[in-house]
């Protein structure tokens, strides 16, 4: 009985592992589109053959609740492609605190992370 319950302890914890290491959709690019602090990063594409038509991020605030979450929007006709919205940590150690998950679609995605206080937003781009 002690040895059965050790097997699947360890098919348990093996199937966490190999979900974080391995995730689902690991061929998908991701691209920092917006930051709170910097505004819209600006990157070198040649190098990725193709971009979104347009991404914009932004940070809204319920005043009622005094939180904030990130929000993201990528246009991208014709091709399939992902937004993720978050917050994250700035510090003692980065982090994720909230986040979107990725939002798949084709054409327009809108990404919302959940409502938090603290961190900096930032929104991703992928494909």
């Amino acid at each position: 009985m002690k040895r059965k319950s050790v097997v699947l302890s360890v098919v348990a914890f093996a199937g966490l592992l190999g979900s974080s290491v391995f995730p689902s959709n690991a061929s998908a690019t991701e691209h920092l589109g917006w930051d709170e602090e910097k505004g819209l990063v600006q990157q070198d594409f040649t190098t990725l053959g193709s971009k979104p038509d347009s991404h914009k991020g932004w940070s809204e605030m319920n005043d009622r609740m005094n939180r904030h979450r990130a929000v993201g929007v990528t246009k991208w006709k014709g091709k399939r492609h992902y937004t993720t919205a978050r917050y994250e940590r700035r510090w003692p150690a980065k982090g994720v605190i909230t986040s979107s998950g990725r939002v798949w679609g084709t054409g327009k995605t809108t990404a919302r992370s959940g409502w938090c206080q603290g961190g900096i937003a930032k929104t991703y781009w992928g494909n």
